[in-house]
């Protein structure tokens, strides 16, 4: 591929081939080379080469990570930033993903999300690096997509130790005996084993189990060929519903299953609910063209203490309730979670960027949304009102670092600070997460990105 070698990344092999060049987009170095059999720049004569695609915008660094990493049976290729790795992945994508969470044109985060959502990259291991002012948001990152997490200056034994341990992990999981061939999710194999090497790492997950009602009639209507056709576009549009931390697979016939963070009982059921009305008002098509939805129902159940197969007997015992019981599969709502009208959001963004659409949204939690102008606005909320968390423009200065301050000493003690960056600069998001912020996200707003770090941080 043509592509593959441009100078505008860098690619390290064992070969004596390969000379230094300079790329045009910003300084970085890079290498290529005349030789024909680099034109994939994966291939490599010995068998099946470990191919690590670096993702990183700070060139000493992603020249220190190649030097750790690079050695006999891998290829490694260098690249600064989102849209390069997109690239990369939609022609030929690696084994393994060593991504930094700050990137020249965008978040490291949502590329994670990204490559966690994509059928072609959803197995492969992501090890990310942070810069250790940074830190704080490790186990963020985490729930995010990431399935190592290692602080910069990059300890070079801790690198090679993440990455081989996560490339043999990665082999293990991408096996022929953990994919669902007529959809490309997980089957049983593959979700049973991400169940339980989450849970060996401490991840509280809940466990759904969602099924096509009165399937039979519809493959009698639809024909066998039909009624693949339909679990095939179902498996789609279920993975392309999924957020960071969220993974799908087909347990066998019309039934699927979800793992999902389960940070809140009541939040997971709430987007079980959520994940299965949208299926249900997506118009499915028929091979002759006729387009048809399908009713799912639905089995819960949480995390607890228990092992894979306890948590899934669970789940089926709740899907057998013909009414969908909210309480089913072992969740235990949280008491007092709902009817709090006095919850409210505080935004302080002047340009409107993102007001209208957390207040559109977050009414579904039942929280309102309060806008501020000015930290002084703090004194004059409605009656009752109890922050719960905070976004705030971090671009307006110097109200942001005073609004930052009132957060972090307010009358009702601190609450959580999300802010919204057009610059996701180190030194800029240092300054902000000691100023008190937890997290930020991107302006212009992505809408789904958004609610993804609200959520995680309502209380």
């Amino acid at each position: 591929m043509a592509h593959a070698w441009s100078t505008s990344g860098r690619t390290l092999t064992g070969s004596s081939d390969v000379r230094s060049t300079h790329s045009s987009d910003g300084g970085e170095s890079s290498m290529t080379s005349d030789n024909p059999r680099h034109q994939d720049f994966w291939a490599e004569p010995r068998a099946e080469p470990d191919r690590i695609l670096v993702v990183q915008s700070n060139p000493s660094v992603s020249r220190r990570i190649t030097e750790v990493l690079a050695g006999p049976g891998r290829r490694i290729r260098v690249v600064g930033g989102a849209a390069q790795a997109r690239d990369i992945v939609h022609h030929s994508p690696p084994d393994i993903f060593v991504l930094d969470v700050l990137l020249s044109d965008g978040d490291g985060r949502s590329l994670a999300a990204e490559f966690r959502r994509t059928p072609s990259t959803r197995a492969l291991p992501v090890v990310m690096t942070v810069p250790r002012k940074l830190a704080a948001i490790r186990g963020d990152l985490l729930g995010q997509g990431a399935d190592a997490v290692l602080e910069r200056p990059v300890d070079p034994d801790l690198l090679a130790a993440a990455v081989g341990s996560e490339l043999r992990r990665g082999r293990n999981l991408r096996g022929s005996d953990r994919v669902d061939p007529l959809t490309g999710l997980f089957n049983r194999n593959g979700v049973a084993a991400l169940f339980r090497e989450r849970r060996s790492r401490g991840e509280m997950q809940g466990l759904a189990l969602l099924e096509v009602t009165e399937f039979g009639e519809l493959t009698a209507d639809l024909g066998w060929d039909g009624g693949e056709r339909l679990l095939t576009q179902l498996a789609a549009v279920l993975d392309g519903r999924l957020r960071p931390g969220e993974e799908a697979g087909r347990w066998g016939g019309p039934r699927f299953i979800l793992l999902g963070p389960e940070s809140r009982a009541e939040a997971f059921l709430h987007r079980v609910e959520e994940i299965q009305a949208e299926l249900a008002a997506h118009p499915f098509r028929h091979l002759d063209g006729r387009t048809f939805r399908v009713k799912l129902s639905y089995g819960v159940a949480g995390h607890r203490d228990d092992g894979f197969d306890r948590v899934l007997t669970a789940a089926e015992v709740a899907l057998r309730n013909p009414k969908g019981d909210r309480g089913g599969g072992g969740h235990e709502a949280n008491e007092g979670a709902d009817g709090d009208d006095g919850a409210c959001v505080l935004l302080f963004d002047p340009q409107g960027q993102a007001g209208d659409l957390l207040e559109a949204r977050l009414v579904q939690e039942g929280i309102r949304v309060d806008r501020l102008a000015c930290a002084e606005d703090m004194h004059g909320l409605p009656p009752g009102s109890r922050p719960v968390m905070a976004i705030i423009d971090h671009d307006i200065r110097p109200e942001a670092s005073r609004l930052l301050q009132a957060m972090a000493n307010g009358p009702l003690g601190p609450i959580p600070v999300l802010i919204l960056t057009e610059e996701a600069t180190e030194e800029r998001l240092v300054e902000a997460i000691e100023g008190g912020a937890l997290d930020w996200t991107l302006k212009p707003v992505v809408p789904h990105e958004l609610m993804d770090r609200v959520r995680r941080l309502l209380p």
